[in-house]
């Protein structure tokens, strides 16, 4: 996954092209639109998600905290932007 410098994402320790987010404690993410569902219902919430990273080749918890304030630093044509998936720092699984 694509990580921007001093999102959230990145404060949380997720590794770019290395990470992959797999699910949350309630259940699997299967695609973008299913991540920013969930980033959008734990907005300015801690949210824990589960990364596969594979150069390790294992699963961790990470806690993230999205929040639209970093949505707004993007420019204004960003797709992550338009998307809200940008809560996060452009994640892309």
């Amino acid at each position: 996954m694509e990580i921007t410098r001093d999102s959230p994402a990145e404060t949380a320790g997720l590794n770019p092209y290395e990470d992959w987010i797999v699910g949350t404690q309630d259940h699997p993410i299967k695609g973008v639109e299913q991540l920013v569902d969930v980033v959008n219902a734990k907005m300015l919430q801690q949210l824990a998600i589960y990364v596969f990273n594979s150069r390790s080749e294992e699963i961790r918890q990470v806690v993230v905290v999205p929040d639209f304030e970093w949505n707004m630093k993007l420019p204004a044509d960003h797709p992550a932007r338009r998307t809200h998936q940008g809560a996060l720092g452009n994640c892309r699984s």
